[in-house]
C-alpha cells in the first residue's frame, strides 16, 4: 500500500511541477493522499 502511495504522490508532483498544471483533476481521494505526504514531509523536515 505504501509504494502504491509514493508512486501516486510522486506522480502528482510531476503533475503539479508542469509548465501546463493549473488545477487538481484527479480525484478527491488521491488529492487527500498528497496533502498527507506533503504534510507528513513537512513534519518531518522540521
Amino acid at each position: 500500500m505504501v509504494a502504491e502511495d509514493i508512486s501516486v504522490y510522486e506522480q502528482l508532483a510531476r503533475t503539479k511541477r508542469s509548465s501546463g498544471y493549473t488545477q487538481h483533476i484527479l480525484s478527491e481521494r488521491v488529492c487527500k493522499l498528497a496533502h498527507y505526504h506533503e504534510t507528513m514531509g513537512r513534519l518531518i523536515r522540521e
